[in-house]
Order: C-alpha cells, then structure tokens, then sequence
C-alpha cells in the first residue's frame, strides 16, 4: 500500500528541536512493512501562510499521490474537518489517527476531531471508555514501540561509555528528579531540549542508550503518568531501562528481569547503585529487555495491526456525526 504519513519532519515543527519522534520512527516501521510511504509536514508553520493554504497543500498531495492510507499524528487543529469530509467524500483514502498525550489531549483535542476519521488508535487504555461513551466506536488501544533500524545488541557495562543517562526534553519535574538524584550521589547526563547539552539529532540517540550501563526514564510531562516511548525505545537500542513506576509496564515488560522499575525517586537512587555495583545483573536484564522488544515491541508489530482491513473496507463507526 502507498501511506501518505501526515506529521512534522521535526519536533513540535521546530528545526531547532531536532528531528521529531514520529518521522523518526513511524516512517522506518511502515517501510519495515513493505509499504511506500510519503510525508506531507503538517507541523512546519513556515511553510504556509495560514492554515487554509496548509489545508489545500494536503488536498493537493491527496490528489498528486493517490494513497490508500493517510496516516495522522496532528499537534492540535491544524487538519480541519473540511479537509477531512473531502478526502472521504471524493477519494477512496481510508484515514488514520494517531493520539498523542490522551491523558490530556482527550478533552482538549482528540474527542472533537476522531468522529472525522476511519480509525483511531490511542495508546491509553483507561482512556478507551471515554471514546466510546462519546460515540468514538472506531477506536482501538495500540502503544508506542521500537524502531526496527535502531535495533542494537546490547553492550555489557564494561564497554559502555556513560554511567547513567537520560535522553529526552527538560519537560515538567525532570530538572528537579534530577537534582535530587545528584544529591543521593547519582551523576546523570543529559541530552535533549532544554538541557545545557541541547537536542541531540536522532541518529545520535540510540548510540548515547547503547553507550549508557543506565538510561532513565520519567513517566510524567503533563497530565497523569505515561507509558512513555523511551519505555520501549532503551531497551530495543541495547540499553538498560530504569524506569519510573507507571500502570500498564507490566502488559510489555516483566519489572526485575527485563526492565528495572522503581516507585519513588529515592528507590531509583537505591537501585541505580545497586547496578552499577552489579553488572552482571545489569547486562542480564539488558540482554532479555532488547530480546522481548525485537520480538514484540516494534513499530511494524504496532501498524500491522493497526492497518489491518483498511485496505479492504472502511472502518468508519459513524460516531459524533
């Protein structure tokens, strides 16, 4: 199938930020597929003059390329309705949307755009409920994965080159977890938006996860906790994940043997020690967390499931309209 992927080619739209997530990781796992993909940056507000003529750029790249499936991550409303009752009405591309921050977004963006879609993926599911309370019954739960090109065997701790790291933005209390885990003797280095080092190109974070006996993750940049894509990305780049505590880790996950959990930042501290004193431990836990994450936790396992049927029939539940 031909997958027009509609999303920006850097994060948040920002070249200054790096290349985003999404194009980083999405586009790789629907090629992993066989399919041919094609991008149209939704997110670059530079590109256009305002939003109508962003609008009729997609239309026209609708019409140029003739996709089976139109694939969505939309930051807020920048693809209208409109837009979306054309493609429907007079093509016969089957529409995909992609939710991002649901535990927030629900309220203020996903409900009052999903009607408009032939299926919606969400990766919260206590969130699931609400869709279908809302009329959304074209709804599934998928989850954020591993991207099949950064897939590394691990290295044991005595080859890496960082004692601990964290990759990712200084959004919410991350700043502060820091702080307070350098109080308790733990020296982190980080990289990304809003550190002193700055945002890191892609291509450079799964060699820093690899490079690393610890990568961390924290669950929370605004609204309630997330099973964050750091979840599956550390381990499916040969790194060892210590991880916050966050509901639903332990559908993906076994805690103790394949990633390391911990439910306060003081026993994240006790347990960062713990294995750097111990790499054996380490590097056993490394080896069985990359192994679930090649076999399970990759972005084509994510969109095979996703995509299936939509190339035969439409999906269309109808809700909201």
């Amino acid at each position: 199938m031909k997958i027009l992927c509609v999303f920006g080619k850097y994060d948040y739209g920002n070249p200054s930020r790096g290349e985003g997530y999404e194009f980083r990781n999405f586009i790789p796992g629907f090629k992993a597929l066989g399919h041919e993909v094609v991008h149209f940056d939704s997110w670059d507000r530079t590109t256009y003059k305002n939003f109508a003529e962003l609008n009729q750029a997609l239309l026209d790249s609708v019409e140029a390329h003739s996709p089976d499936i139109m694939f969505c991550v939309p930051l807020l409303y920048e693809i209208w309705l409109e837009t979306l009752g054309v493609i429907q009405n007079q093509t016969c591309v089957k529409t995909v949307l992609w939710c991002t921050d649901d535990s927030w977004k629900y309220r203020e963006v996903s409900r009052h755009i999903a009607y408009a879609y032939d299926r919606v993926v969400t990766t919260y599911p206590h969130i699931l409920p609400q869709y279908q309370r809302d009329g959304i019954s074209q709804v599934m739960l998928s989850q954020w994965a591993a991207d099949v090109s950064t897939l590394h065997a691990p290295k044991s701790a005595s080859q890496c080159r960082y004692p601990v790291v964290f990759v990712g933005a200084a959004h919410g209390d991350r700043k502060h977890k820091i702080r307070q885990l350098k109080r308790m003797g733990i020296e982190v280095q980080t990289f990304g938006y809003g550190w002193e080092s700055g945002p890191v190109a892609g291509n450079c974070i799964p060699q820093i996860i690899r490079n690393a006996q610890v990568s961390l993750n924290f669950c929370n940049s605004k609204g309630t906790d997330q099973l964050k894509a750091r979840i599956f990305e550390v381990p499916g780049a040969g790194g060892f994940l210590m991880t916050e505590a966050v509901e639903g880790i332990i559908s993906y996950y076994q805690p103790g043997e394949e990633v390391e959990v911990a439910d306060s930042i003081h026993k994240m501290a006790e347990k960062i020690h713990y294995y750097l004193q111990n790499p054996d431990d380490r590097d056993r836990i490394t080896r069985k967390g990359f192994e679930r994450t090649k076999k399970e936790h990759l972005y084509h396992h994510r969109f095979e499931e996703v995509l299936a049927g939509l190339s035969a029939e439409s999906v269309k539940g109808g809700g909201g309209n």
